[in-house]
């Protein structure tokens, strides 16, 4: 688990996917998208 709201769970990780409850662009906070560059990031270096 990623994140709560009001006791329920909105954003999870397992391995290399990462799946919210909530449009994270329409919140002005950036830090799901930072998550998912360093994963892409994290991806891309593991299969080098």
């Amino acid at each position: 688990m990623l994140a709560e709201h009001d006791g329920h769970i909105v954003a999870v990780r397992q391995g290399n996917a990462l799946a919210t409850s909530f449009h994270p662009e329409l919140t002005g906070d950036h830090r799901v998208h930072a998550l998912f560059v360093d994963m892409v990031r994290e991806n891309r270096t593991a299969q080098s």
